[in-house]
């Protein structure tokens, strides 16, 4: 950075220096604790601050939409069977939960793990045993989670005859 000032005397009154002069509004000379690290300034138009995580901090802000594309009954066992994808996160690698809640209100979590597939997230599809799930009526939704958060289905009805 080059200052200038008006001064009087000749170029033989001029010291070199290592240190850099700072325009202040002020007229008091502002003292700098070499202590503390500076921050490198930035050119003007790109930010000086690094994104907010806020977003990421509340795990109900993943910018997802969660979508369950099978839930039905597995016509070969009798059992559950369930699928769905997640869009607005390309990844492989996030926790796809199928939470499966029956109307005594007892409820169990499969885990699968995230693919990225054409654009999205794919949770793939799963069977839950017919043990699992015996006779009667049951809601099931998708959950998933990221490092940034998360994002949960609607609740989808399946009736186990």
């Amino acid at each position: 950075m080059l200052a200038l000032s008006a001064c009087t005397g000749t170029a033989d009154d001029v010291t070199p220096s290592s240190e850099s002069v700072v325009a202040s509004a002020t007229s008091s000379p502002q003292t700098v604790d070499p202590t503390i690290p500076v921050e490198p300034s930035l050119p003007a138009g790109i930010p000086t601050a690094p994104p907010s995580s806020d977003t990421a901090s509340d795990p109900a802000t993943l910018n997802a939409s969660v979508l369950i594309t099978l839930a039905t009954v597995d016509p070969d066992t009798g059992g559950l069977l369930v699928g769905g994808y997640v869009t607005g996160v390309i990844e492989d690698g996030g926790d796809c939960q199928y939470v499966v809640r029956s109307n005594s209100g007892e409820s169990f979590t499969i885990h699968k793990d995230g693919v990225e597939n054409n654009g999205s997230t794919s949770c793939g599809s799963t069977t839950v045993a017919p043990s699992r799930v015996p006779a009667g009526t049951y809601t099931v939704s998708l959950r998933y989670v990221n490092d940034r958060g998360e994002a949960e289905s609607d609740a989808v009805k399946v009736d186990i005859p």
